[in-house]
């Protein structure tokens, strides 16, 4: 059964407009997890970027693993239209997003009928997802599809704790052209997973698994 068919959570990474874009759709089929990502970002920051810093963009680019908005920021009616049609496509029960770079965005996405929760993105609510997910990374049981944009991003991301032993996902402020935006999203639509446990396709329920 294709992915679009089972019903999955989204995480969506806003950051800044003039930085990458990122959105996540995580499905839980029995104890694994898998996850098809979409990244945007603006052209005057990707083939049309003179900074070498990031130069493997344009081969992403070039390969579909990031989609480009025209001038140098991320064309929000671009993106919305996108998620919108994600929407139609996939069963996005609903996406998680952090108001703080969203309060202009999300009424336009309820509008196209999505459902979003916000999702901050502090020690509170990263925790236990940032661990779960880990946790099912290192037993071989989350599935990106080889996507080179999150395995970039993965190698860039350094785990911070607090003195209660919380933990979040952080990146290196001295190396801002090393993203984790795609990380982040997928941080929070497993999160969601976990606060929706009965939602967990089977195998034996919705037959054999097959990737469109």
């Amino acid at each position: 059964m294709p992915l679009h068919e089972l019903a999955g959570y989204g995480g969506l990474d806003l950051s800044s407009r003039s930085d990458i874009t990122a959105f996540s759709l995580v499905w839980q089929i029995e104890d694994k997890y898998y996850s098809k990502n979409w990244f945007w970002l603006p052209e005057d920051k990707g083939t049309q970027s003179a900074d070498t810093n990031n130069i493997q963009y344009r081969e992403w680019v070039r390969d579909g693993h990031i989609e480009e908005t025209s001038g140098n920021v991320v064309d929000y009616d671009f993106i919305i239209y996108k998620l919108g049609e994600l929407n139609k496509l996939y069963q996005i029960k609903s996406i998680a997003y952090d108001n703080w770079n969203s309060h202009h965005i999300a009424p336009r996405l309820m509008d196209e009928g999505l459902d979003l929760i916000e999702f901050r993105q502090g020690f509170k609510s990263m925790n236990a997802p940032t661990k779960e997910m880990q946790a099912a990374i290192e037993s071989r049981k989350f599935n990106h599809f080889g996507n080179p944009v999150l395995r970039w991003m993965a190698g860039n991301a350094s785990v911070k704790s607090d003195p209660a032993g919380n933990i979040k996902l952080e990146k290196d402020f001295k190396a801002p052209s090393k993203k984790i935006d795609g990380l982040i999203s997928n941080v929070m639509a497993y999160g969601l997973w976990l606060d929706n446990p009965e939602d967990t396709n089977s195998y034996l329920e919705q037959g054999n698994l097959y990737i469109i």
